[in-house]
Order: structure tokens, then C-alpha cells, then sequence
């Protein structure tokens, strides 16, 4: 599995943003992928995704984040997002119905 952040970028947002995907690394918390992206108010929406990955611990919580910079060298941050992600294994009847 992978780690993945979607952004909606509302009408409000600067024409350009830079933003700074930290995503969770369950094989080594220590070294977070960390995924650099020029937005646009165009776009509309944006994905960050991590590379495929093993690790992730049923029952374990994960940390995300999304750094907005106002500049292309990432020094002036205008906005931050955390978000903590619990994994729970599906159920058996849930991934029959995934399999249906």
C-alpha cells in the first residue's frame, strides 16, 4: 500500500503555491517521503502519493502533513495541514465485498 493526500485548492488560494507533501514512512518513522509540488488555483485538486510500501501496523496511528509555501525555495510557509491516520485491517465481509 501507499501513502496518499489529496488537496482541494479553493478559488480564494494565490494564483501559485508550493506545497510539501510529508508523508509517513511505517518502515522507518525517522525518514518521512517528503514530495515537493508546484500548484496552481487552476488545478483545482492536487494528490501526493508515496511510493508502495510494506509495513503498515493494524492498529498503528500515522502522521501526515501538507506544508503551503508562498515561494518556490519552501522558506515562507503561509499554511500548514496535520492529519493522523489509524489503520485498521478491513473485516473479512468487507473485503468479500470488495471482491465481489
Amino acid at each position: 500500500a501507499s501513502a496518499v493526500f489529496a488537496l482541494t485548492i479553493l478559488p480564494a488560494a494565490p494564483d501559485e503555491l508550493y506545497v510539501e507533501a510529508v508523508l509517513a514512512n511505517p518502515l522507518d518513522p525517522a525518514s518521512p517521503t517528503r514530495i515537493r509540488r508546484k500548484v496552481s488555483r487552476a488545478d483545482g485538486s492536487v494528490t501526493f502519493e508515496g511510493p508502495r510500501t510494506t509495513g503498515w501496523r493494524n492498529g498503528a496511528r500515522y502522521r501526515f502533513s501538507l506544508l503551503i509555501y508562498e515561494d518556490p525555495q519552501y522558506t515562507r510557509m503561509i499554511g500548514r495541514h496535520d492529519q493522523e491516520l489509524l489503520v485498521q485491517r478491513p473485516t473479512e465481509s468487507m473485503l468479500r465485498q470488495l471482491q465481489e
